[in-house]
């Protein structure tokens, strides 16, 4: 079995993501981008530190490498459908983030990959009413 290593960025931003996207395409075929909006974690990200748009930038980087988004944000609803339509390959909803994940679960995925995942003192059974309908935990 091959190991698979994608290396994960929390961009300050985009120029700064484009750099580093532009390295790391050399040796990996992906790339996480961990977006935080200073809300759902205290960290603040791009675009939520500029408040640029995603979906243009997400676009250009999707024909050098395979985007995964982890949302460590708040309310990811808001986000979701505009990066469901930019190249993304995966998405990571943090299921403690919102309140609307059936929701989410529900949105036509235009063949991205919507998973979820938990923080570590979340009980494993709050996946249980969204985890058949999730691609990937």
């Amino acid at each position: 079995m091959q190991s698979v290593i994608i290396p994960a960025i929390i961009p300050e931003s985009a120029e700064a993501l484009r750099e580093v996207v532009s390295e790391i395409s050399i040796f990996s075929h992906a790339v996480q981008i961990d977006l935080v909006d200073g809300e759902f974690v205290s960290q603040k990200s791009w675009p939520f530190i500029h408040g640029d748009d995603t979906a243009s930038t997400f676009e250009a980087l999707s024909h050098q490498v395979d985007i995964e988004i982890d949302a460590m944000v708040a309310r990811p609803e808001q986000y979701i459908s505009s990066w469901l339509l930019c190249g993304v390959k995966k998405i990571i909803i943090h299921i403690e983030s919102t309140v609307k994940l059936d929701e989410i679960l529900s949105i036509p995925r235009n063949g991205v990959a919507v998973g979820l995942s938990l923080n570590s003192d979340t009980p494993l059974e709050s996946l249980t009413p969204y985890v058949e309908r999730a691609d990937f935990v």
